[in-house]
Formats: structure tokens, C-alpha cells, sequence
């Protein structure tokens, strides 16, 4: 899979300076470096250079800005009108080519009309409400299970000093906790995981847990995620808990073979069935990952840290095909299904952090 921070992906599609629509790709921004996809050699993923250039499966077909500077109307095929979109880039210029190039009737859906293009959440604007009598456990679910193809649930929790929460996973259920700041501890089995800011846990499906707030310091607050991953592939001898520590976590290369870009990588392909990989990825000033998809798997971004982390996906999951750009800055959360363009940057003087999950079908 080929994304932002990580080269393990599910079917990726990448236009680009390299790629086979070169001829039309934006011109590169001066100091920055091309990016292209490149297959991992323990991916068994139909990983794809170039985008096929005849019949595409299309995902988006939506407006490009106009060479004087303001929003102009891209035309999509059967007369449907395109929204106006934000001038960004000159990458979506690429937009109406692939227009051109997908029959009305594939672009109107993502995924087969499936599913959302994507799923954009901002933290602040949703609640926490009390998981328990006491007030002292609190969660605000983001993405409801089933809106992210091959995820479950994802929710930001809040232990208070001495809270206890606790958990039952089905046999076909991994846990997975990313610790966003306080400190708590995982349990199950005797074994105990200590949860703090960079720590992530994955937790082995059918393991009764807890999550424990500490006796001291502010709320533990928590991202959880559910995966719907069946058995874990070490024939359940390992332990129950899977620890990784961020401060921990090598600075590795990612696939984009830029210097500006560079992940920690917390949890790798081979164990968690669907689980592609987990990683935070840096963008440095200027850092830039291109226009790609996935075209059968999810990419998840979890801003976490920093300012200037943007996102762009092209968005047709309304009929209307919009060139969705947010500042993901302040936690944003966007999970991106299968199919869907995207591209991410960052413009800001200082580097900016997103938590990447990349998932796939568990059965693959």
C-alpha cells in the first residue's frame, strides 16, 4: 500500500511526474521531489505504477482551477455539473482529464456506491458522553462502525484518575489503543501495557481487557479503533498485548522517496489480518505526497501534531463531485475509502504529524 507515510498498499494508483499521464501532471513546486509508488517486496498487493490510461475505475470527476486564478467548472460526463472547487494546485488540473477518461455511470460512486468517498470528522465538534454510572469513563465516537471500509468503530476515550473500563472482544475483533496524552494502563491476562502520549496497544481478538486511568496527572484520553480482523496470524502463541513506543521508533524512508517525508512505523503487515500498517508520518516544510488512490484499500489519518498538514480528496460520494481541502491541523480525522483520489501536503515553517493506518480485506 502506497500512502502517506507507508508502501503497503492495497491496489495504488498514483499520478505524478512519472507516472503515465506525465504529460499533463502539475509542474513540481520548486525543492520539492517527485513521488512515484513503489511496491514493498513483501507485498502481495496489485500495486500500480500508472494509472491505467484507458478506462480508469473512476472515483471523482470535479473542477479545476482556472488558469487566471479563480474556481472554474470542469465538464463531467452526461451534462452533470460539477461543484466549484477551492484553487489549491496545479495537481487537479489532472481532475478533468479523468473525467474524460470514466464513463458517467462508473463516476457517480466510490466503491460501487458502497460507500462514502471519505469520512471527515472534526474532534471538537462532537461530545464526549459517559460510558459508565460514574462519569469517570467518557467517549465521543467519531466513525461509527462501518462507515471506514474494513474498520470498526473509531472513538477518542477519557479515563479520569483511577477510572476503569472494561472490555470484551469477540474472537473476530482486534483492539487497537493509540495513547493521545495522560497515561493509563492496559490489562488482560496479566499481562499490563502502560498507555501514554506515542504508545500504541494492539489487542488480541477474544481477550478480556481494561483500560485503568492512572491514580495521578490529567485524563487519559485514548484513540480507539476497532479492527474486524479474525485470528491473528502467529497461531495464537504470542502474548496478548503488542506493544510500540514512538520515542522508541526508528525514522525510516517512506515509498514517496522524498527526505521531507518519513514515518515511525508502530505495527507492520504479517500480523493483524487487514492491518497494513501503522505508522506516524512526518511531513517537513514543504513535504508533499501526490495525487494517488487505493483502489481496494482505506487510508486513515489522524492529525497529531503540528500545523499546515492539509488534505485534498476528490469527492463524487454526493453526485455532486466536490475537491474536498481541509487543514487537518488539531486532530482532524479522515478516513479515506477505497477508490478515492487524494493528496496531502503540508505548508507551514514547522513539521506536522499524522497517525496512518492503512487497512485492507482481512481475507486477502
Amino acid at each position: 500500500m502506497v500512502a502517506c507515510g507507508a508502501e503497503e498498499t492495497a491496489g495504488c494508483a498514483v499520478i505524478g511526474p512519472r507516472g503515465a499521464l506525465a504529460s499533463v501532471a502539475r509542474p513540481r513546486p520548486p525543492g520539492r521531489s517527485p513521488g512515484t509508488c513503489r511496491q514493498a517486496a513483501d507485498t502481495r498487493s496489485h500495486l500500480q505504477r500508472r494509472p491505467r490510461p484507458l478506462r480508469p475505475s473512476c472515483s471523482y470527476t470535479g473542477t479545476a482551477p482556472s488558469s487566471a486564478g479563480g474556481p472554474a467548472r470542469a465538464a463531467l460526463p452526461g451534462g452533470m455539473a460539477g461543484a466549484a472547487a477551492p484553487r489549491r494546485r496545479s495537481g487537479t488540473a489532472l481532475v478533468p482529464l479523468l473525467a474524460a477518461l470514466c464513463g458517467a455511470a462508473e463516476c457517480l460512486s466510490v466503491g460501487g456506491g458502497q460507500a462514502e468517498s471519505h469520512v471527515y470528522v472534526e474532534p471538537q465538534a462532537v461530545a464526549f458522553s459517559d460510558a459508565d454510572d460514574t462519569g469517570a469513563w467518557q467517549r465521543k465516537v467519531l466513525v461509527a462502525d462501518g462507515r471506514g471500509v474494513h474498520m470498526g468503530e473509531l472513538a477518542i476515550e477519557q479515563l479520569a484518575q483511577g477510572a476503569k473500563a472494561d472490555r470484551a472482544l469477540s474472537a473476530a475483533d482486534t483492539q487497537l489503543y493509540f495513547g493521545l496524552g495522560g497515561q493509563c494502563t492496559v490489562a488482560a491476562n496479566g499481562e499490563t501495557a502502560a498507555l501514554a502520549r506515542g504508545v500504541s496497544v494492539l489487542v488480541r481478538p477474544g481477550t478480556r481487557h481494561s483500560l485503568v486511568g492512572s491514580d495521578h496527572g490529567p485524563p487519559c484520553q485514548v484513540l480507539s479503533v476497532g479492527l474486524h480482523s479474525g485470528s491473528w496470524l502467529d497461531g495464537a502463541r504470542g502474548p496478548a498485548l503488542r506493544r510500540a513506543d514512538d520515542g522508541q521508533l526508528p525514522s525510516e524512508k517512506t515509498a514517496h522517496e522524498s527526505a521531507l517525508l518519513s514515518k515511525r512505523v508502530h505495527a507492520r503487515r504479517g500480523l493483524v489480518p487487514g492491518l497494513m500498517q501503522l505508522s506516524v508520518a512526518r511531513f517537513q516544510p514543504r513535504a508533499e505526497c501526490e495525487l494517488h488512490r487505493h483502489a481496494t484499500g482505506t487510508e486513515v489519518y489522524v492529525n497529531y501534531g503540528g500545523k499546515g498538514c492539509h488534505l485534498t480528496v476528490l469527492d463524487d460520494s454526493t453526485g455532486a463531485r466536490r475537491n474536498d481541502t481541509h487543514d487537518i491541523s488539531g486532530g482532524i480525522v479522515d478516513v479515506i475509502n477505497p477508490g478515492s483520489w487524494h493528496e496531502a501536503w503540508n505548508d507551514a515553517q514547522e513539521h506536522c504529524e499524522n497517525i496512518n493506518m492503512l487497512l485492507a480485506d482481512p481475507r486477502e
